[in-house]
């Protein structure tokens, strides 16, 4: 069942990223949508879209944050360090470490 959920989710980011670079590559197609649909369609089809995902992910709702979000100091000093260079790549040694330029930590304390 797990698999199944987890080949539908993948299943849909594919799908929503095929219609992003598509829809990137040429602006006739984005004035394409924007004539051939309402405000109001385009916004249900956005709403239905955002349920589907949730559902497929297990959510009634959006989740909301909840309390203050803590970031470690190492953390923030390579976000200093990152940002005083002219380059998007994270200055870390390391397996493909040029071409990155997310950085994710996960601080369980």
């Amino acid at each position: 069942m797990r698999t199944l959920l987890l080949l539908r989710l993948a299943l849909m980011v594919g799908v929503i990223m095929l219609l992003v670079n598509k829809i990137g590559a040429s602006s006739s197609i984005q004035e394409e949508i924007n004539n051939s649909y309402t405000k109001e369609e385009r916004e249900e089809a956005t709403a239905n879209l955002e349920a589907n995902l949730l559902s497929l992910l297990g959510f009634s709702k959006r989740p909301k944050p909840t309390g203050k979000v803590h970031v470690p100091e190492s953390m923030w000093e390579l976000y200093r360090k990152q940002n005083s260079m002219d380059m998007a790549n994270i200055a870390k040694r390391g397996l493909h470490a040029r071409s990155a330029n997310t950085v994710r930590s996960f601080n369980h304390v």
